[in-house]
């Protein structure tokens, strides 16, 4: 959801748009609001044709590796849902900097 911005010889500035932190352990209901709260944006920016640059650091799976899986899975069946909806993409940050170099992806 965030504006991609490109400078001659410049890096691209790709931000992200949220990171996926590590799960509260006993808080159920901030796991489930966070969790709610990516899907909605991912949501918005595939219906708008945005990029949605969600990251996290596997590290922050070691506490609840498996409820961290759980989730991780939540989130990729969201995003195929949205690509048979919507047409969203996914890429690596070296292919989307070749899309938006080539203007194929951000007008």
């Amino acid at each position: 959801m965030e504006e991609v911005k490109e400078f001659e010889n410049e890096p691209l500035i790709i931000p992200a748009s949220r990171i996926l932190r590590p799960q509260q352990q006993y808080n159920m209901i901030m796991n489930r609001s966070r969790m709610a709260r990516i899907k909605s944006e991912m949501e918005y920016a595939a219906i708008y044709g945005e990029v949605y640059h969600l990251w996290w650091h596997p590290h922050n799976f070691g506490a609840c590796p498996d409820s961290s899986m759980a989730e991780l899975n939540e989130i990729i069946n969201q995003f195929n849902r949205l690509k048979m909806e919507y047409g969203m993409q996914s890429f690596n940050m070296r292919s989307l900097g070749e899309q938006v170099k080539n203007n194929a992806l951000i007008g």
